[in-house]
């Protein structure tokens, strides 16, 4: 899980991001809620290295308006199983 905190998130900034995580396989959900962060992407990685490459990108791409990221890793997501489908 990445949690994204924006500084000044514009509608065409938001745009971009979207199609960037619709381009990137790894990235599976991007949710907006009502929440102390302002987006939240869910992705399936194989290793923790292609963890980091994926918010190294992220955060490279979307400097001028990432405030801060925060990551959460989970080995095993039993509400959504789907691991076994895409990595088959």
């Amino acid at each position: 899980m990445i949690f994204l905190y924006f500084r000044n998130l514009t509608k065409n900034d938001e745009k971009k991001l979207r199609e960037y995580c619709r381009q990137n396989s790894k990235i599976i959900h991007l949710v907006r809620q009502i929440s102390p962060w302002d987006i939240e992407l869910e992705m399936m990685c194989e290793s923790y290295l292609d963890y980091n490459k994926i918010i190294s990108e992220l955060t490279e791409e979307f400097s001028t308006v990432i405030n801060k990221v925060e990551t959460a890793i989970m080995s095993e997501n039993y509400v959504f199983p789907s691991n076994k489908m895409v990595f088959e």
